[in-house]
C-alpha cells in the first residue's frame, strides 16, 4: 500500500508511539507513522504532531509501522485516545 503522505512523514524521520490493547493484552505496541481509524464522522487519520484527541471507534484500527506495511486490526467498539504523541487504542470495551 503506498500512501504519498506516509512518505513524506517518512522522509522527516516523524513517528508516533502506538499501543493497542484489548482484555487479552497488547495487540500492538510500538513506533508508526500513522494510524486510521473510524468514528461516527467517517475515517479519520493521526498523523505525527497531531493534536490531543480522544474518539469512540469502531469497524477497525489501521496501524502503519513502516512506510509501505499496514496492520489492521478489526474490531467492533473502542476508544482512540491520543496526547503528546502517543497514541493509545482500547478495544473490546463494552466486551464481556
Amino acid at each position: 500500500m503506498r500512501i504519498p503522505y506516509l512518505e513524506k512523514i517518512e522522509e522527516a524521520n516523524q513517528t508516533l508511539y502506538a499501543v493497542v490493547r484489548s482484555r487479552k493484552g497488547r495487540l500492538f505496541d510500538g513506533e508508526v507513522f500513522a494510524v486510521t481509524s473510524f468514528n461516527d464522522a467517517g475515517e479519520f487519520d493521526v498523523l505525527p504532531l497531531h493534536e490531543n484527541f480522544i474518539s469512540l471507534i469502531k469497524r477497525y484500527v489501521k496501524i502503519f509501522p513502516k512506510i509501505g506495511e499496514l496492520q489492521n486490526i478489526p474490531l467492533e467498539i473502542g476508544v482512540l485516545k491520543v496526547k503528546s504523541g502517543k497514541v493509545d487504542i482500547y478495544i473490546g470495551i463494552g466486551s464481556q
